[in-house]
């Protein structure tokens, strides 16, 4: 059975994905989305792990 994925870009929905990905053949589609919310931007980022951030 084929799988959707909404992907915003951050790090739970890009896991999700590389899960999605590598546990079977069956078909993935994924849907980005942006948020365009600057203001919130500043602070989502300093909620992402050290390991992960740019």
């Amino acid at each position: 059975m084929a799988t959707l994925l909404m992907l915003s870009g951050g790090a739970d929905s890009a896991a999700a994905l590389i899960q999605l990905l590598t546990a079977d053949r069956e078909p993935v589609f994924c849907h980005h989305i942006i948020i365009a919310d600057r203001r919130a931007e500043p602070a989502a980022r300093l909620r992402i792990s050290p390991a992960i951030r740019s």
